[in-house]
């Protein structure tokens, strides 16, 4: 057995109001890739 605890969602929780933000394309990133795991290094 599991020591994982099941609790219920709380719809009113701050979590759930946070914006989320979407592109009209996706994003070819594979030439930044460094850039955007190591920070430009």
């Amino acid at each position: 057995m599991s020591d994982l605890e099941i609790t219920p969602i709380n719809p009113d929780d701050p979590f759930f109001n946070r914006e989320t933000y979407t592109s009209d394309a996706p994003a070819d990133l594979s030439e930044r890739i460094d850039e955007l795991l190591y920070g430009g290094r």
